[in-house]
């Protein structure tokens, strides 16, 4: 049963009884140094969490050491599932936490992955909720795929709720005026173990709704230090959002935010969808993302590549058409070929939207690099007044394997 919020010198007592650095890492005083800095955010982050049915389930990235976890448990009456945010852990971990009489403990399974990497391990829409707190900093190359999977596995209008440093808060701004560097230290404790890009207030939203969420609340607060009086507004030490998930999952890179994502490569999906989940799977050889209503597409040039997570496959496809205004004249022919293996060819007779199949002689499995090749390009500006310039392959919609 859902009990009252604490207080913070509550949270602080109860989460004194459970030091996880106690038993899993160098000592108790880590923890205590840890409970008594982030209580006060803990509460904070509790008092602004939505509505939710009863026994909800809930999500946490980057669980450990799990004091948050406590507190969602006890105070949300949550069947809460934790998952660590970089680590790794032999399978079937797990964490318990007890109390020093022995009266209370708390077990948690350690679920150890990327969260900007992997894929999570639970199937569509399980969550009512999605804790990401004080992760989004720490991540180096692709957060839309933590918010991607963060909206896969919640139910539809589920909520993700974020808390991170505001980048712009009152003493970073203050250490740049008297000539100190705000960015954090070198970090023994492994790539992931610093801030590695702390955001400004306005940035937050701008990438949960590329990623297919919606801003339900956003503001800054103060959890660790107090704003001095007469402070511009939104100069508080930490971002809230809470977001709810609309429509389906995208992996989102807004420019400002994201740039070279061509040359990033994260190959874990069999199919993918452009402007849902392509990032991290395309090559050379492709122009930049296009809508048409809710339709998205990329237009690839004479050759592009793209990669695949293949499991047993017997075809490689691409939802897909051909707009070369001689089509009818003279049939395009294109060619597939999967990672050293012979090419595979097939020709398009006409302009519709259709799955270009390419059967392939013996199934494969594992990571493929496919390359896709047209015997002619073709450039709008040359039959129009459009002015695109750009030689054009295929538009394709998506890439899949079979």
């Amino acid at each position: 049963m859902a009990r009252p919020i604490p207080t913070v010198e509550e949270a602080r007592d109860y989460l004194a009884r459970f030091n996880f650095f106690a038993r899993y890492v160098h000592g108790p005083e880590e923890g205590d140094v840890y409970v008594a800095t982030h209580a006060r955010r803990f509460v904070e982050t509790l008092r602004r969490v939505p509505p939710l049915p009863e026994r909800p389930r809930v999500l946490e990235l980057g669980a450990v050491p799990y004091s948050m976890s406590i507190l969602v448990r006890r105070y949300l009456d949550a069947d809460l599932s934790p998952l660590s945010f970089y680590e790794v852990a032999p399978p079937g971990s797990r964490h318990v936490l007890e109390s020093p009489d022995g009266s209370e403990a708390y077990e948690f399974e350690y679920r150890a992955l990327n969260v900007e990497k992997d894929l999570y391990p639970f199937a569509d829409g399980t969550f009512s909720l999605v804790l990401c707190c004080e992760i989004l900093e720490h991540l180096l190359i692709n957060p839309a795929h933590m918010f991607h999977e963060a909206h896969r596995v919640l139910q539809p209008g589920g909520y993700l709720m974020l808390t991170t440093p505001n980048v712009v808060r009152e003493a970073n701004v203050r250490a740049l005026l008297d000539g100190k560097n705000i960015n954090d230290a070198y970090h023994g404790n492994g790539i992931y173990g610093r801030h590695n890009r702390e955001f400004a207030p306005a940035e937050v939203p701008v990438l949960l709704e590329a990623c297919g969420f919606e801003i339900v609340r956003h503001e800054t607060v103060d959890v660790y230090d107090t704003t001095l009086p007469g402070s511009a507004p939104g100069r508080e030490d930490t971002i809230v959002t809470v977001a709810r998930a609309t429509g389906r999952p995208r992996t989102g890179t807004p420019p400002g935010l994201y740039v070279l994502m061509n040359e990033y490569l994260n190959v874990i999906r069999p199919s993918i969808e452009m402007g849902k989940d392509d990032v991290g799977h395309l090559g050379l050889g492709w122009y930049d993302l296009e809508r048409d209503g809710d339709t998205a597409f990329r237009w690839s040039g004479q050759i592009a590549t793209f990669h695949l997570n293949t499991f047993g496959a017997r075809s490689i496809g691409l939802y897909a058409q051909v707009h070369h205004p001689d089509l009818l004249q003279r049939p395009v022919r294109l060619s597939m070929s999967v990672d050293a293996r012979p090419p595979l060819e097939q020709t398009v007779i006409d302009h519709r939207l259709q799955d270009i199949v390419f059967e392939l002689p013996e199934p494969v499995t594992g990571t493929v690099a496919v390359r896709l090749s047209l015997d002619r390009d073709w450039v709008p500006a040359e039959g129009n007044e459009s002015g695109d310039g750009r030689r054009l392959g295929l538009c394709v919609h998506r890439c899949w394997s079979r």
